[in-house]
């Protein structure tokens, strides 16, 4: 994912190089997900929750509001949908305690840390938004970015505690990275996730910084 982001942000920088990955600290409004200003029904957001279906047994519903509406905006071809979907789970997200755990694992357990990172943080918000990001097309999802730059944020403050804990993971894995689902397919051009374990040196030369968000604004930029 770290890799993924990197590949998006260059892709917008050739648009306007001023542009860095914004990130969603979702941990900072747990309680209240849904009443925040990315879900506005306005040109610069994301819109809201799909609308609910009937039966309740229907597939969650198509997103109805902002520039990612049913009729305006369609998945990729190899989704077996065309709109995007959401359904708004009622629980709350992980909060900052939840992070702060994750955060406390001891880098002599790293595969610790990514259990936490991965199944306790990042795999529930993608299925407490619900719809397309619970699914295997979640990458068409538009908050799916902002979604995985928070991710690769509460990596990037556990590794930089200290050198332990930033060569803990990955440093050594030099296997060229291959898609999912056909292991013929060669990934990032042939980077391991040995090129990428570092945010100070990624691949063309990129150092990335996340700025700290606070409780008046969850959402934030890093600089690349």
């Amino acid at each position: 994912h770290r890799w993924f982001i990197l590949q998006v942000e260059n892709l917008l920088r050739e648009i306007d190089c001023r542009i860095t990955m914004p990130y969603w600290a979702w941990s900072l409004t747990a309680n209240d997900p849904w009443n925040q200003p990315y879900w506005l029904n306005d040109s610069s957001w994301f819109g809201g929750d799909g609308v609910r279906p009937s039966p309740a047994s229907a597939p969650p519903g198509c997103v109805q509001t902002g520039p990612f509406r049913e009729g305006e905006f369609e998945l990729s071809s190899s989704s077996l949908d065309r709109c995007l979907r959401r359904d708004f789970a009622p629980d709350s997200l992980p909060n900052e305690l939840m992070v702060n755990i994750v955060l406390d694992t001891s880098p002599d357990m790293p595969l610790d840390f990514l259990f936490g990172l991965e199944v306790s943080l990042h795999n529930r918000v993608h299925c407490q938004i619900g719809g397309t990001m619970c699914s295997f097309h979640s990458a068409n999802a538009p908050e799916f970015y902002l979604h995985h730059g928070y991710v690769d944020k509460i990596w990037y403050d556990w590794q930089v505690k200290s050198e332990q804990h930033k060569e803990a993971i990955y440093k050594f894995d030099t296997t060229p990275m291959r898609s999912r689902r056909d292991e013929g397919i060669l990934l990032a051009k042939g980077a391991s996730p040995a090129d990428l374990y570092d945010s100070g040196y990624l691949p063309g030369g990129v150092k990335v910084r996340y700025v700290e968000p606070t409780h008046h604004n969850a959402y934030l930029v890093r600089q690349t």
